[in-house]
């Protein structure tokens, strides 16, 4: 009697302190373990609310959920001898080698031996790839300044252009304002010999004009361009060097982006302010040229970008630029395991960027507390997480996503991450109607070779609501969660 008496003090000592914790973190913000007593609790206990991010809050974050040991194994879903999409075929000349039609810059022809060389796809107006030879940007520069002058050296590598003409990069490259100012400019500068060259990067070189520092689809499609870039040219690590365009925005994880995903990047400020000369100037297509993007956007190609399903392709370019992300951050894939983990990527107003209005914040899901209490009810074996995304360091984003079974949010920049997702995990979208023609999460999916399903959700462009036993209907058929 005396044992039971004790077992029933300290479970109701567990459930006050669970209590305790609970009201802490939620008043806070702060990321804390729940304690609780078996399943009296259960509902609490699986469920991690992530909202804050720093070097200490990860530590924890990892502790709290990954209650299930693993095993891990070096990251397996990336082989560069890997198969890809087969030769010939719509999948290998647009989503894979996507640069090949040459563009007609030096007058009526384009040579191979052009110092100036522009590429686009047969099957596209919007994409373009622009490479230069021996270039120089002139010093000394004004440290700050956002416009970027490139000229060409007379005598270099390659052949001069006798004219440049840029009228069919501008007919291809519609809306791409930035890389138009620069060919502009290599066109409108005055040519200067070799002489002038204060010093020389012998290294093929990526000009990155990567933009949307805020909106994280856009930017990872910014990172693919440049991912894929490195690739066409068949530059190896420490051969080639990246530099950081100056009228690119500023983003919140530059240091992970510099230091992690792309080391041989520095901003234009970083080099020595004298005039700088180039033997191979790249300069890489900017975030709306991206093919995730381009495949939804453009109906000629929509199609045909839906049969090119990714999964199991280990060579292609959406399988490394997934390695390079996730290995950025110290992740590794699993080996068979058993699923057991939900994230939901929470919609709520935040300011985006200055002057951004939060009451102006769309599509946020009005009964998302329902639904991770049923989710608690329904799967009491499942770690249920729900993330704010926007208050989290990156690789804290990625590894939510890597390490869930099942990742689900509305409609919106967030479910990039479903990139990470690994080859038994669900992408679970929550479609607005006012959504349908948007398929880009869908289409990422697709091309990455990850499982996608969606469920449409009802509502205003403010506020939406999902049908909660839909979803715990589709997670029983699709998974095996428990």
């Amino acid at each position: 009697t005396l044992l039971k008496w004790a077992v029933a003090v300290i479970c109701v000592l567990a459930v006050l302190q669970a209590t305790y914790y609970l009201h802490w973190y939620v008043s806070s913000g702060r990321l804390v373990p729940v304690l609780g007593c078996g399943g009296w609790v259960r509902a609490v206990t699986a469920i991690n609310v992530v909202t804050t991010s720093s070097s200490h809050t990860e530590s924890r974050w990892r502790q709290t959920t990954r209650p299930f040991p693993r095993e891990h194994v070096p990251t397996q879903y990336f082989d560069p001898g890997g198969a890809t999409w087969k030769k010939g075929t719509f999948c290998d000349s647009y989503v894979e080698n996507t640069f090949q039609t040459p563009i007609g810059v030096c007058g009526s022809q384009q040579e191979p031996e052009h110092n100036i060389k522009c590429y686009r796809n047969s099957q596209s107006r919007v994409m373009t790839y622009c490479i230069l030879e021996s270039v120089f940007l002139p010093g000394p520069r004004i440290i700050g300044y956002k416009q970027l002058d490139v000229g060409l050296l007379t005598g270099g590598a390659g052949r001069s252009c006798p004219t440049i003409s840029l009228s069919e990069v501008y007919k291809t490259s519609e809306g791409n304002s930035r890389n138009h100012k620069l060919l502009g400019r290599v066109a409108e500068i005055e040519k200067k010999p070799s002489a002038v060259c204060g010093e020389w990067i012998n290294k093929t070189a990526f000009l990155y004009t990567a933009d949307q520092g805020v909106h994280i689809y856009f930017r990872m499609n910014a990172y693919y361009n440049l991912h894929k870039a490195i690739a066409r040219e068949g530059v190896a690590p420490g051969d080639f060097v990246i530099i950081k365009h100056p009228l690119s925005s500023a983003y919140l994880f530059s240091e992970w982006e510099k230091m992690k995903l792309f080391p041989e990047m520095i901003d234009i400020d970083e080099l020595p302010n004298k005039t700088m000369c180039f033997r191979k100037l790249v300069i890489v297509p900017y975030s709306f040229s991206g093919i995730p993007f381009r495949c939804k956007m453009e109906a000629n190609v929509r199609g045909p970008c839906f049969n090119c399903k990714g999964r199991g392709l280990y060579g292609s370019s959406f399988y490394s630029f997934r390695h390079r992300v996730v290995s950025s951050c110290g992740l590794v894939d699993e080996k068979n395991h058993v699923g057991n983990r939900i994230t939901i990527v929470s919609r709520t107003p935040y300011n985006r960027w200055k002057k951004d209005d939060p009451n102006k914040f769309q599509r946020i899901l009005d009964n998302e507390d329902d639904l991770v209490k049923a989710l608690g009810r329904k799967f009491p074996n499942t770690n249920v997480t729900v993330a704010h995304m926007e208050k989290l360091g990156i690789c804290e984003q990625i590894s939510l996503a890597h390490d869930a079974d099942v990742l689900m949010g509305v409609h919106g920049a967030g479910l990039v991450h479903l990139w990470w997702l690994q080859e038994d995990a669900l992408i679970l979208e929550f479609n607005p109607t006012f959504q349908k023609g948007n398929p880009s999460f869908r289409m990422l999916a697709t091309l990455s070779g990850r499982n996608y399903d969606s469920i449409t959700v009802t509502g205003s462009q403010h506020m939406v609501s999902v049908n909660v036993d839909n979803v715990i209907d589709m997670l029983k058929s699709k998974t095996h969660l428990s």
